[in-house]
């Protein structure tokens, strides 16, 4: 069990609330990869029921959070 708050290493750069759902996202560069860190906090917001992507671009973004 992990408590996660803002700041906490791995914890995605933006947080979206749509729909009574979080949608978190992780920025990177176009080669950037996630840390370790980075792969727990996704994991944790899946056995959540959250979602949490990673986006290269704005385009990218904005397409998870209009999906």
């Amino acid at each position: 069990n992990h408590v996660y708050g803002f700041g906490s290493a791995g914890i995605a750069d933006l947080l979206v609330m749509k729909n009574e759902k979080a949608i978190y996202i992780e920025c990177k560069a176009k080669r950037g990869t996630d840390t370790p860190a980075q792969v727990a906090f996704r994991d944790w917001c899946l056995m959540h029921g959250n979602r949490c992507v990673t986006c290269r671009s704005i385009e990218e973004a904005l397409e998870a959070v209009e999906k």
